[in-house]
């Protein structure tokens, strides 16, 4: 799955003809990759996390996480990390290349409970201020 998700990413960033076919839902696996991907952030768990750490050890040779970071990590943060921080710390702590990824992960102040901010710092590059 992991492979598959990379790949979407990937071809999400390619030629347009590759991109052409990403909008029409191919490959197959690379779609469905991102669309689980999707659907186990949104809906929030330890078992998110897991695979979002997953996806950072696959990161291919050159990406710094910036990928999951800025994309599914981000979205976990924001909708579900007052309810997760333990566990986005413990793994943060423990598996580098997540800690890695969440290096470029943006908050927006004030989003977030003032704990789960204060306990984001130490590993958060950015907390935005909305306007």
């Amino acid at each position: 799955m992991a492979r598959d998700w990379w790949e979407y990413q990937r071809l999400s960033r390619g030629s347009r003809g590759e991109r052409k076919a990403l909008e029409m839902g191919v490959p197959e696996q690379a779609q469905a990759a991102h669309d689980f991907v999707d659907q186990m952030v949104e809906r929030g768990s330890r078992e998110a996390i897991e695979l979002l750490a997953v996806l950072t050890e696959a990161n291919p040779t050159g990406n710094d996480g910036t990928a999951v970071g800025t994309g599914p990590l981000e979205d976990l943060i924001h909708e579900h990390g007052d309810e997760l921080i333990d566990e986005i710390e413990l793994y943060a702590r423990t598996r580098p290349p997540v800690a890695q990824a969440l290096a470029v992960v943006w908050v927006e102040r004030g989003h977030l409970n003032a704990d789960t901010e204060d306990r984001l710092k130490t590993w958060v590059a950015q907390f935005t201020v909305n306007p």
